[in-house]
């Protein structure tokens, strides 16, 4: 059985390993990357955009081409998390990586992207850098320009393995994935019922970025049977809300006492829903990507305070969960801005919440306990 923690903070190792087994790596950051399109290509895409621990001793960054500091190349307003992911790559030899692919769904992922093309360009070595910059409008041409972003990820794909995949390749890649989401959806549903642990759903969600398909059904399907033979936790859902997790420290805190994580909004934000369909695909695999990553959300890019807060308080419901809590990094805006209209929206439905926001990248442990108890008191259940 694949050790999902390990896989989630070791995920650097394990792709120099596949690289060294002769896979074709590339090193992905964001949520709007298809990975099917890379897979239908030869590639093996891993997900770098979480698996971080704050207090880890700092390596010693290899100089580069600027002279600056990751901190002072992204400029200070930015997430801290794009930092650190910056941190890694300058440290890394990247030698096993094809590319490194970053999508444009955040702002600091942006910021990142534009760091490492000005970087290559005045000579630094890294692997050639690919953005995809996927909209969320619901219009045809957002849908289309979208498609045209899918399109050039498979075509800049085909030169890192010399393999041109076509409709029926793609189509397949689609179908081995559709699993992943299937299993993904009942193991959410485990989370809900208290037979897995926030924490375990973190890193099984993200070892579906990281490993190939059929392995990601071999380590879900073990994780199923875990948890159908489990006892049920019987301690209150707490809905976990705001910046995306960079590390799991977050979520050993809040479970380590009176409550368990039974929804979180990075993990309702996937695309799996959209895969009820994907045996339709075959006639048209990058439009049903499109119209998949497309339903992804709503997004701050691209619906109101108010859309996302009736979103978030369904997803609260669904979970199960009796109280929210919202914990936001300093310089990232986003969550800044939803976090008074979702306030208002669960005060009217009696559902408990409390927001921290300019937080550190390492949890402070004072807070959190302050958030917690502040929760403890008299919580009130979704619906009561």
């Amino acid at each position: 059985m694949i050790d999902v923690e390990q896989l989630y903070n070791d995920r650097w190792a394990w792709a120099r390993a596949q690289a060294t087994k002769g896979s074709v790596v590339v090193l992905t950051v964001g949520a709007d990357i298809p990975h099917e399109i890379l897979h239908a290509a030869g590639v093996l895409p891993v997900d770098i955009s979480s698996g971080y621990d704050p207090s880890a001793s700092p390596v010693s960054l290899r100089s580069n081409k600027s002279g600056l500091s990751s901190a002072n190349l992204l400029g200070a307003a930015v997430d801290p998390v794009a930092a650190v992911i910056l941190d890694h790559l300058l440290r890394e030899d990247l030698d096993f990586a094809a590319a490194v692919v970053v999508s444009s769904e955040r702002e600091a992922w942006v910021r990142l992207f534009q760091v490492l093309r000005e970087l290559a360009r005045i000579g630094e070595k890294l692997p050639p850098i690919h953005l995809v910059d996927a909209l969320h409008f619901p219009r045809a041409a957002s849908r289309s320009y979208t498609r045209e972003q899918f399109i050039r990820l498979r075509d800049i794909a085909t030169g890192w393995t010399n393999t041109a995949p076509d409709q029926i390749d793609t189509a397949a890649a689609i179908a081995a994935t559709a699993p992943v989401h299937t299993r993904l959806f009942t193991l959410r549903r485990a989370r809900t019922a208290g037979r897995i642990s926030g924490l375990t759903m973190l890193h099984s969600c993200a070892a579906t970025r990281i490993l190939p398909p059929k392995e990601a059904v071999t380590m879900l399907d073990a994780q199923l049977e875990t948890a159908s033979a489990a006892e049920t936790d019987n301690r209150p859902g707490l809905y976990l809300w705001g910046s995306p997790p960079h590390s799991d420290r977050l979520f050993r805190i809040v479970e380590s006492g009176d409550w368990r994580i039974s929804g979180d909004e990075a993990d309702d934000c996937a695309v799996t829903s959209a895969y009820d369909d994907a045996a339709d695909s075959a006639d048209d695999p990058i439009g049903f990507l499109v119209d998949a990553y497309c339903r992804r959300g709503p997004l701050p890019t691209s619906a109101s305070p108010r859309s996302r807060a009736i979103d978030t308080l369904c997803a609260v419901r669904r979970s199960g969960a009796r109280v929210l809590l919202g914990v936001i990094r300093e310089h990232d805006e986003a969550p800044r801005w939803d976090a008074p209209a979702l306030r208002t929206e669960l005060d009217t439905a009696g559902i408990r919440s409390a927001f921290r926001e300019h937080q550190p990248m390492e949890p402070d442990h004072a807070v959190l306990h302050s958030c917690l108890e502040e929760l403890s008191v008299h919580p009130v259940g979704a619906g009561e």
